[in-house]
């Protein structure tokens, strides 16, 4: 395991979900349980590892793994959490340049963040990880993003024409910064940071309040035909 990798691992086992600094034993036990379900996870689909063998391979104690955690599918909700946690720590810095449509300085942190950890999530994203996992965690970042006042003061169209038009615009940001990132971190070499926050950016901003009022226009036009039949 490299250094870095051993280095990225802190970020599911230095804190609790409210950021509270977990006791160092506890820390050495989720880190060698970390640690061992990575090295699991290079040989194998993340679906396929048990309790027991994760454990086998950790040298801890099964009963002591359910202390921490529910199962396996629970290690990797710790991981999501964290994901979700330096996700709104970014919009929150940014939210004042995102609410005037300057996108770079934010892009630029969350791509900074998963190159600094890229051996870590290159694992939990790739062919034995899993699949879904960026994505659900960045739904809180388009909750966040659609929590700004220049999506909360709109009010035209119908209700449920504006939800489903936040639900598919939702679904296209997470989905496309999520690929996004899984296809980099892929890669060897790598394109730069900043090549990837410019161009995600870019991105973002056809993606933004106008395009929303728009696509509102579309599902409200839906609505009243079908009121109209």
């Amino acid at each position: 395991m490299t250094r870095e990798l051993k280095k990225s691992l802190s970020v599911f086992y230095s804190s609790d979900e409210n950021g509270k600094t977990i006791d160092r034993r506890v820390r050495k036990t989720r880190s060698a349980l970390t640690e061992a379900l990575i090295k699991l996870m290079a040989e194998k689909p993340f679906k396929s590892i048990t309790v027991k063998e994760l454990t086998d391979l950790a040298d801890v104690n099964r009963a002591t793994f359910y202390v921490h955690y529910k199962d396996i599918y629970d290690m990797l909700e710790q991981t999501k959490r964290e994901v979700r946690l330096i996700a709104q720590h970014m919009l929150d810095d940014h939210m004042d340049e995102l609410s005037h449509g300057e996108y770079v300085g934010f892009t630029h942190d969350l791509f900074s963040y998963f190159d600094e950890h890229g051996d870590l999530y290159a694992l939990l994203l790739g062919e034995n990880g899993d699949a879904a996992f960026l994505e659900s965690a960045l739904m809180l970042l388009c909750e966040h993003f659609f929590s700004m006042d220049i999506y909360q003061s709109c009010h035209a169209g119908s209700e449920e024409a504006r939800k489903t038009a936040e639900l598919y615009q939702f679904a296209y940001i997470c989905g496309g910064l999520g690929t996004m990132i899984k296809v980099w971190l892929s890669k060897d070499p790598r394109e730069t940071v900043d090549q990837m926050a410019r161009m995600s950016a870019e991105f973002m901003k056809n993606v933004d309040a106008r395009l929303y009022m728009r696509n509102i226009k579309i599902f409200d036009a839906k609505h009243r035909s079908l009121l109209a039949n």
